[in-house]
């Protein structure tokens, strides 16, 4: 029997009685498992195997997927599930990594980052404007723990520092900040304010938990948002539609 340490991101129905559990694990990255009978109103892993907990699976290998034997409980986060914004933070952050991660993935900083986010939603009052931006914050700063950083000192075309721009050009194809005079026939860009830039700069080195305690004002959080949704789809999957300017 082996032992893997997860959170729940979905379940899936399987059959009548049965279910898929997509996990990240700490030992395997994204991975799925079989939960045999568990929608049976007598199944004893029934209430354990949740959305959002966060537990020990116990399991043995099985001709498709992993079969769940056992399961124990770390975590269910009970005060932050009472915690409507909270919450909704949680599940959307979850969602988020289900469709990026790839499965068998191995990815520490991702589990990690997971566990402290969701810790600090369960033991702190952590609230505030960025809650709903916590799928696009968690996102950000695992491509960052992943090398895939943007460039926003210095232009990616030329070399030189941008500074003193009213509007700063930022090219998603080249990953990074440009003069406007080497935008030249660079499609698919973004324009960013000097705050806005400040902004990812500062956290691109700091922590989702970390982020989300933040203020930022409206118009600054609605372009952050908006360039990390781009940032992120932009890295894990390149736009249907690259001739557009955000």
């Amino acid at each position: 029997m082996k032992r893997a340490e997860a959170i729940i991101l979905s379940k899936h129905p399987l059959r009548e009685a049965d279910e898929i559990l997509v996990c990240l694990t700490r030992e395997h990255g994204k991975k799925e498992f079989r939960a045999v009978g568990v929608k049976k109103p007598a199944a004893k892993h029934a209430g354990a195997l949740q959305r959002l907990n966060h537990l020990h699976l116990f399991y043995v290998e099985g001709a498709r997927l992993p079969i769940v034997t056992d399961s124990h409980l770390i975590s269910s986060f009970s005060n932050m599930r009472r915690r409507k914004e909270a919450l909704q933070a949680a599940m959307a952050t979850l969602s988020s990594l289900e469709r990026t991660l790839p499965l068998g993935f191995s990815d520490e900083p991702a589990w990690r980052q997971l566990i402290e986010l969701l810790t600090s939603l369960d033991t702190e009052v952590l609230g505030g404007v960025l809650l709903p931006l916590s799928p696009f914050i968690f996102m950000y700063s695992l491509l960052c723990h992943h090398g895939m950083r943007p460039e926003l000192d210095a232009c990616v075309r030329c070399g030189r520092p941008v500074v003193n721009d009213d509007s700063i050009s930022f090219s998603f194809s080249r990953g990074g900040i440009m003069h406007q005079s080497c935008l030249g026939d660079e499609t698919y860009t973004a324009q960013l304010s000097p705050a806005t830039v400040g902004v990812l700069k500062s956290w691109s080195s700091q922590s989702p938990a970390r982020i989300l305690g933040q203020e930022l004002s409206q118009p600054v959080r609605e372009e952050v948002s908006l360039f990390i949704d781009h940032f992120v789809v932009w890295q894990f999957d390149t736009p249907a539609d690259p001739g557009r300017r955000v």
